[in-house]
């Protein structure tokens, strides 16, 4: 059972690292198996397809980042500007590890064959991953949660998810183009992002 757990684990792992490398589509399915030293067979033994394992990879980027969320609200003030802080940077640190498969998800959600964004999902995934102890929390806190499943998405999304996952992708790219340390950036980033997805909340 250990074995065929870290078999798994090894293969997800290989694969997240081929498609940042390679991209999702110059990634094939028998480098990920040479490289994590097992056959084909084994990958769709686990796999239904190549799709399935970058989605495996998301589910699970969704669930840790559900934990990570629930657990930084747990007995915290969050109208405390310092508790807000350690919470946002818990996030983006954690965010900041997952830069290179974001990028891929976003990606893949410019193309126009696309079936479903992949940004998309991420984003519906969080949002469901919203559950009723974490939103109870909020109230609590007073940060209260419109009853409209459609305000919700749309406020969430272009709001709360969209500019965290850019916060990520561009950092590289926005820190060197306008010359800022990653210290001033997270900082006007975290301001902003108050100003916004916050203050939406809290205004209701």
């Amino acid at each position: 059972m250990g074995n065929a757990v870290e078999s798994k684990q090894k293969i997800l792992n290989v694969a997240e690292k081929l498609f940042a490398e390679k991209g999702f589509d110059g990634a094939r399915v028998s480098e990920i198996a040479s490289e994590a030293g097992v056959n084909k067979a084994l990958i769709y033994y686990y796999f239904n397809s190549k799709e399935d394992i970058l989605e495996t990879l998301f589910t699970i980027l969704i669930d840790d980042f559900k934990n990570l969320i629930k657990n930084n609200m747990i007995g915290i003030n969050v109208f405390s500007e310092d508790n807000l802080d350690i919470v946002m940077n818990s996030i983006l640190d954690y965010i900041l590890t997952k830069k290179d498969i974001l990028r891929v998800a976003m990606v893949e959600s410019m193309k126009a064959v696309s079936e479903q964004s992949i940004i998309i999902k991420i984003g519906e995934m969080l949002i469901s991953a919203e559950i009723e102890e974490v939103r109870q929390s909020l109230l609590e806190k007073g940060i209260k949660s419109p009853g409209n499943i459609k305000e919700i998405l749309v406020a969430e999304f272009f709001t709360g998810t969209l500019p965290v996952l850019n916060y990520v992708i561009f950092e590289d790219e926005f820190t060197h183009h306008f010359n800022m340390d990653e210290k001033e950036y997270r900082e006007y980033f975290i301001k902003a992002f108050k100003q916004t997805h916050f203050a939406y909340h809290l205004k209701r």
